[in-house]
């Protein structure tokens, strides 16, 4: 019974922990901070009870290890599932990348702290996360424009909709359609104003898109498709 228990807890433990490198390995290429993350998934649990000691110094030792690799999976688990990893259309192509760029209306040069996505008009545009809607409605140069907090300081933005159809308050599901894709506010042409923020700081959308590829191929490989 011995030799089983051990064993079976070596399985568990290597599976775990291959699961959790796989998930480091999809936030380290978005450029988020893992330890920052997993530190506010594990502030954001409450925790309580009676302190009971334990005789067994093996078993409970072996308990612990097996506790804190299960509370490391399922805090990594959570934070994937709010991170935006997929694009918000199913079909685009990428007329303005994130960072320096000649501004399209006055041709001077200016930071794009999103990335513009071209499809057709009334293209369906989909939540790239769960979250929360903070933010529905006009804004200046975002046009019609929806905002999403998906938790751990990560929201999104979507500007120029041609339709909003979703309201400040409500709760959004991953890739639930949130509006449809426009030429509202500043622009030259229908397209999607995609961003990302973390912590109220520009991130680099294509990242998250691209370390989200990385994730679904590593299923469909585990699955054998």
């Amino acid at each position: 019974l011995e030799k089983e228990y051990a064993t079976t807890i070596s399985i568990f433990l290597e599976s775990s922990e291959n699961n959790s490198e796989t998930l480091k390995k999809t936030i380290t290429e978005t450029g988020l901070d893992i330890n920052e993350l997993v530190k506010r998934s594990f502030s954001e649990v409450p925790r309580g009870g009676t302190f009971i000691p334990e005789i067994d110094e093996d078993e409970t030792r072996n308990e612990l290890i097996i506790e804190n690799k299960l509370q490391e999976v399922h805090a990594l688990q959570n934070i994937v599932h709010s991170i935006p990893l997929v694009a918000p259309l199913d079909y685009y192509w990428v007329s303005s990348v994130f960072g320096k760029r000649k501004d399209p209306i006055n041709g001077k040069y200016a930071t794009h702290y999103g990335i513009d996505l071209v499809a057709q008009t009334s293209t369906i545009i989909m939540a790239t996360a769960s979250g929360i809607v903070t933010s529905s409605g006009k804004r200046a140069n975002y046009g019609n424009m929806v905002e999403i907090d998906h938790g751990y300081g990560l929201k999104t933005r979507y500007g120029h909709l041609h339709k909003i159809n979703k309201k400040k308050g409500e709760i959004i599901n991953y890739r639930e359609e949130i509006g449809r894709l426009g030429s509202s506010g500043r622009v030259t042409g229908p397209h999607l104003h995609y961003e990302i923020l973390y912590d109220y700081k520009p991130q680099n959308p294509a990242k998250f898109i691209n370390a989200g590829k990385n994730v679904f191929k590593i299923n469909r490989i585990e699955k054998g498709d």
